[in-house]
């Protein structure tokens, strides 16, 4: 079996349901010659310039989202039963885990590392913090902030922000740490995530109280003890993209249109669109190949225009 048809199988086995069918793209990228893409972000990438036996599945945060993690999980049993019977062996490069609503903004995560109130094995000259603060965050209120802890380049790395609207804590791994991280939590029960990932949090930051105490911050203790908030939510990475995608063309789009059909009538409405369906649309192909109209969700339209 083919490493490109192996991948397939996988794909249709686990993840078609929730993400779609792939879509095979017209160039390779990040070395490799062969790039499928699917919704939600997510990517297959095959056949290898450097010709190694392997093939490589990212999933963004988007995809992860619309998904059950029971699937996550299923397919970590699955890699992991193959490494143990037959040899084929796997490796996660990439693990991020997130905590949301939390009591602490980027700004107040900020000060507690620059007044010392971290235990950390991070490097304080890591932290960064980037401000925008005219930007339009999600919920539609101005303002947005991230603080980083850690080196881009690092096997780990906190970061904190608020562009959802709301503040969300991430503790970001790659390379060996995500792997070995990736094999103690994702291959349990679902309910037992949120209890699992904490101890490695807490193996790179705790959040004091004060400097050089031993008492936690009262925001820091709550979200170490109530962990089974933690990934359970689930969307629907059709309906996520046409929204971003719907989002775009009203912010960007919709004000010079409207002038064009107020001047031309409504008769430009079909020669953009017949216009548009004669151009490059390559990069849409995987919204083409799984949403249909009869699919459409009034869901989508009532979150443009609420």
């Amino acid at each position: 079996m083919s490493l490109e048809h192996e991948a397939g199988r996988y794909w249709n086995l686990f993840f078609e349901e929730y993400l779609g069918k792939l879509t095979r793209l017209g160039h390779g990228g990040r070395g490799y010659k062969t790039v499928f893409t699917a919704l939600g972000g997510a990517k297959v990438y095959v056949n290898p310039v450097n010709e190694l036996n392997h093939y490589h599945i990212e999933f963004p945060a988007t995809a992860v989202d619309a998904m059950p993690r029971e699937v996550l999980r299923g397919f970590m049993r699955e890699l992991d039963y193959r490494e143990n019977r037959e040899g084929s062996g796997y490796k996660v490069t990439r693990l991020d885990f997130a905590w949301d609503y939390i009591n602490c903004s980027p700004s107040d995560f900020m000060a507690a590392v620059q007044e010392n109130r971290i235990r950390t094995l991070a490097k304080r000259s890591t932290l960064k913090f980037d401000s925008s603060p005219m930007q339009e965050r999600e919920d539609g209120g101005i303002g947005a902030d991230t603080c980083y802890l850690g080196a881009s380049s690092s096997e780990r790395r906190i970061r904190l922000y608020n562009m959802h609207g709301f503040n969300r804590l991430e503790y970001v791994m790659r390379q060996d740490r995500a792997d070995a991280v990736a094999r103690e939590v994702l291959k349990f029960d679902v309910e037992r995530w949120g209890g699992l990932a904490v101890p490695h949090l807490r193996d790179y930051i705790d959040v004091l109280a004060e400097p050089e105490s031993g008492d936690l911050a009262d925001w820091w203790e709550e979200l170490i003890q109530e962990v089974p908030r933690a990934f359970l939510t689930v969307t629907d990475a059709a309906e996520v993209e046409l929204l971003r995608l719907q989002m775009w063309i009203f912010k960007q789009v919709a004000p010079a249109f409207s002038v064009l059909v107020d001047c031309m009538g409504e008769g430009v409405l079909e020669n953009v669109r017949f216009y548009g369906s004669f151009r490059d649309r390559s990069r849409y192909e995987h919204l083409l190949k799984n949403i249909k109209p009869e699919d459409f969700s009034p869901k989508i339209e009532q979150a443009i225009f609420a």
